[in-house]
């Protein structure tokens, strides 16, 4: 407010002396006018505020006809003190001439002369737009002060009969104060993913897809409830993809802006209030925010309350177990005379809010008392006078609970008096733990003063300095960058800083300066010790000064430096680019040329020039474009590319190339492409695959011709093997010792002999395609028992153990050929016998691994090196080391093996290491189990 010293002053007289006086001692306008409104003084702050160049273009302005006074009420506020002789003052929004526009109070005082004549005036102007702001808030929070106490005094007066309509008509308040179009109240029910909406208030022409009672999906949200977050969403189209599912239900449900408040009780999501708009676009500020969740908790305590009371019949005892069930504390009390409280009631909360046994505080205030602060005391003693002095008016305060262990609880209490109708007053309050509120508070004023901290410890050196480059200030970084005191620094100019071949063009930069106001630009700085250091400049001048700047330096040597070597590296790139072997061709996404390296203009016979005139595309013959799309699609997406395609020549001759690209990672859109010329190796390649197919078609035909000699190559040996047979069973007459040994060689060599052939042609007839399967179910644990009973005579020759294992609880059935898995086990456990050692041992797996069978034969014998292993499924081949010397074999055995099981559609390898057996394992398919 204006001191009335000065305001004394100002009606007793004041000439342009006073008024020069005080322009040094106040911080306000001040002007003098004659009663026809022709100003006759101004003081300087007036000019400054009004943006005014001068006073002589202040006093061209007509105080009672000026527009813009006129607009603003101010000259009607003139006129009525110039006609009264009273002093008139007004609060009102002025535009000045020159721009400035404020919030301003505007105070006149006539001048009289002896006779009491008005002669003139002075006026008073100040700045109240901060005095509005504060005003503007304090009323806010006022309102909604109000209307929460007024909230909670209606539910602390009604009976529990009326609860719904009191919280569908503070749904309505609530939506009106927020300019919300519908508010409504959701309940957590028994399934974690549902919500159920139990209350609603909305605005005429408002549809709601979700009804009252009406339970509604929310899991993606009610995650975020859980941990007690609001969702605030004030433009639904804004939200980002990652709130895709968010996005498309409030959408759904034609929402634009939304607050959704969790509620909780005793900790735990209890569901959520919330307000939203469907014809605008709505924001709320942290204010709306925390009056929804005091609203919030009030309603589920009173809902809780509610639900309590329900159980019983409007009884003392129902209400203490309503009161018991909340964690407010409730209290009443009666007034006596000397307005002291008697009759007093307090709920058993007060016990659980300061960690106290139940029952300790009972209903005994003075106890009560006692845990109030020492210091909020007074404060408490005040509110409780205020409200019973101000009866049906809620009083609002804040202080501190002191727990038995010495802990403080914030609480907020909120008491109200009523005038009974036998003239007596009862008072009535309730307290909530607002501790969590207290701590937010703190760790809000912590934060700031950490962000301001920060702040003020930039990694950039600053400087004040004026416009001619005197410097007046700097930061602790600019001391550790140049090497300065504070105080050297104040004796310097900024362009004393600079290195000497710098300081001529930096006082012209100054004069350029002083009439931008504001300069981007690089120099190089010298340093106390005698460094050059690169350094980026960004001034500008400071906020309500006329001669002083703000200049952030920051140190750029660094970043020089890496430019330096940028430009050595792109000197490098562009000799290898130039000096590469294969044609380089720089084009954008659509394929227009921009540079291209010799070897590319030497390989496609085009020059630079006519390059720089086609595109890639041009390069191409015309059945070969849809590669060049798919190409532009694998390039946006991955970055690279490579293929082989065809390219033209100038000469227009075709060439093979293989080319692969990517993006330049300095220019994104831009697409290096490395071409390299493979028609040489494509006509090799051609003429290789020439020789495959005749070389496939050769062994095809060996293949076949040994399958149609399978009738000529075993009927002489099946007649050798008969008739040496029939002579050594006695048929032709007894024979002598030497004759019998000759004729059982005979035998021997022709079933050795006609084994080899079987093998061959077995292998023949399948890479003839003449091998056929004749699929059967069969119980692999019967066969596999008999393969094992026809080796017997040869492990047991050995005294060799073989032991079967089935990983399965059941049978496995097999789905195959029976002869041909025969004939796979039996080479496979004759192999295992013949490598085996005198009394060692083998074992039969079988186990079934999804729809295959899986059968292994493993023995203790010598083992395959990893070189040999490569070599075992080779026809005609046998392992070439002293130690597989020892054994008989032609190498047919595993092969036919191999393509026996591959016929089936399985597959067969190898597991071993020498001096530590072999794992031979097969797969086959399976039938159904057994």
């Amino acid at each position: 407010m204006f001191p009335l010293k000065y305001e004394r002053i100002l009606s007793d007289g004041l000439d342009e002396d006073n008024c020069n006086g005080l322009i040094d001692e106040l911080p306000l306008g001040i002007l003098s006018f004659d009663t026809r409104g022709n100003v006759t003084a101004v003081n300087r702050f007036l000019l400054e505020f009004m943006g005014s160049p001068s006073a002589a273009s202040t006093k061209q302005i007509n105080m009672l006809n000026f527009p813009p006074l006129v607009a603003s009420g101010i000259s009607a506020s003139i006129r009525e003190a110039i006609s009264t002789g009273k002093i008139t003052e007004i609060e009102t929004y002025y535009h000045s001439k020159w721009g400035k526009e404020a919030f301003v109070r505007f105070k006149t005082i006539p001048r009289t002369d002896k006779e009491g004549h008005v002669i003139g005036c002075h006026a008073v102007i100040e700045d109240a737009t901060i005095i509005k702001q504060t005003r503007s808030e304090l009323e806010q929070k006022k309102r909604q002060e109000n209307i929460y106490s007024h909230i909670s005094s209606n539910f602390i007066n009604t009976s529990f009969k009326d609860i719904d309509t009191k919280i569908d008509q503070t749904l309505e308040e609530i939506a009106k104060f927020t300019g919300a179009e519908r508010a409504s109240i959701f309940l957590a029910t028994d399934d974690p993913d549902l919500v159920i909406k139990t209350h609603e208030w909305h605005a005429e022409g408002i549809r709601s897809q979700i009804g009252v009672n009406q339970k509604f999906q929310m899991q993606k949200q009610l995650n975020k409830f859980n941990e007690l977050e609001s969702i605030y969403v004030p433009d639904t189209q804004q939200l980002t993809d990652e709130d895709i599912t968010v996005k498309e239900t409030l959408i759904e449900l034609g929402i634009q802006s939304v607050l959704l408040v969790p509620i909780s009780y005793k900790g735990k999501f209890s569901g959520f209030i919330g307000l939203d708009c469907q014809t605008q676009k709505k924001e709320w500020d942290e204010s709306t925010l925390y009056l929804l969740k005091l609203i919030g908790e009030m309603i589920i305590n009173v809902l809780e309350r509610k639900n309590t009371e329900s159980l019983l019949v409007k009884k003392e005892e129902d209400y203490e177990h309503v009161v018991n069930a909340i964690d407010t504390i409730i209290w009443k009390a009666d007034v006596d005379e000397n307005e002291k409280l008697i009759n007093t009631y307090i709920s058993p909360a007060v016990d659980k809010m300061l960690g106290l046994p139940r029952g300790t505080i009972g209903n005994d205030w003075d106890k009560y008392f006692s845990c109030i602060h020492l210091e909020d005391i007074q404060k408490v003693l005040d509110a409780l006078k205020l409200s019973l002095h101000n009866p049906e008016n809620n009083v609002n305060l804040d202080y501190r609970l002191v727990k038995d262990n010495g802990d403080i609880v914030w609480v907020n209490s909120s008491t109200i008096a009523h005038l009974q109708q036998d003239g007596t007053v009862k008072i009535f309050g309730t307290v909530i733990n607002i501790t969590w509120r207290k701590h937010a508070e703190a760790e809000l004023i912590r934060s700031e003063k950490k962000y301001r901290s920060l702040v003020e410890q930039s990694a950039d050196a600053i400087f004040i300095n004026r416009l001619d480059g005197r410097i007046l200030d700097v930061n602790d970084k600019a001391c550790q960058m140049l090497g300065y005191t504070k105080e050297q620094f104040q004796n310097m100019s900024v362009v004393d800083l600079q290195i000497p071949e710098e300081r001529e063009p930096g006082n012209k930069v100054l004069d350029i300066f002083k009439v931008t106001k504001s300069i981007h630009g690089e120099t190089k700085y010298l340093t106390a010790n005698g460094n050059v250091i690169n350094v980026e400049i960004n001034a500008a001048l400071l906020e309500g000064y006329h001669d002083v700047a703000q200049a952030v330096v920051r140190d750029i040597t660094e970043r020089k430096q890496a430019e330096e070597k940028l430009s050595r590296k792109e000197k490098k790139y562009r000799s290898l680019f130039e000096h590469s072997n294969d044609a380089i061709i720089i084009h954008d996404l659509e394929g227009n040329i921009i540079d291209v390296n010799t070897r590319t203009c030497d390989m496609l016979g085009y020059s630079i020039e006519e390059f720089k005139k086609i595109t890639f595309i041009d390069l191409l013959p015309s059945d070969q474009l849809g590669i060049i799309l798919e190409t532009q699609k694998k390039i946006k997406h991955e970055g690279t590319f490579r293929m082989e395609i065809e390219l033209i020549k100038a000469d227009g001759h075709k060439m093979v190339a293989d080319v692969s690209g990517s993006v330049v990672d300095v220019r994104p859109c831009t697409i290096q492409s490395i071409i390299r010329d493979i028609s040489d190796r494509k006509q090799l390649e051609e003429s290789l695959l020439h020789a495959k197919v005749i070389a496939e078609a050769a062994s095809h035909t060996k293949s076949e011709f040994l399958a149609n000699m399978s009738h000529e190559l075993r009927t002489p040996l099946n007649a050798i093997i008969g008739f040496s047979d029939a002579m050594l069973e006695g048929y032709f007459g007894e024979l002598s010792t030497k004759h019998n040994h000759y004729i059982q060689n005979i035998s021997n060599s022709g079933k050795h002999l006609l084994n080899l052939i079987n093998e061959i042609l077995d292998i023949s007839k399948v890479e003839a395609g003449k091998m056929e399967l004749f699929l059967t179910l069969i119980k692999l644990e019967g066969l596999i028992a008999e393969m094992v009973a026809t080796m017997q005579p040869l492990t047991t020759k050995k005294k060799i153990t073989v032991n079967i294992w089935n990983d399965n609880d059941t049978n496995i059935i097999l789905m195959a050929d029976e002869a041909k898995v025969k004939q796979i086990i039996y080479n496979l456990l004759g192999n295992a016998i013949k490598f085996t050692p005198n009394g060692g041992e083998i074992n039969i797996r079988t186990n079934l691994v999804g729809s295959m069978v899986r059968i292994s034969v493993i023995d203790n014998g010598i083992g395959i090196s990893s070189d040999d292993q490569k070599k075992l499924f080779t026809p005609f081949t046998q392992l070439d080391n002293s130690v597989s010397k020892q054994y008989e074999g032609t190498g047919l055995g595993l092969a036919l093996v191999k393509e026996l099981v591959e016929l089936h559609g399985g597959r067969v390898w190898v597991e071993s290491e020498p001096g530590k057996g072999s794992n031979f394992t097969f797969e086959l398919p399976a039938g159904d189990r057994a």
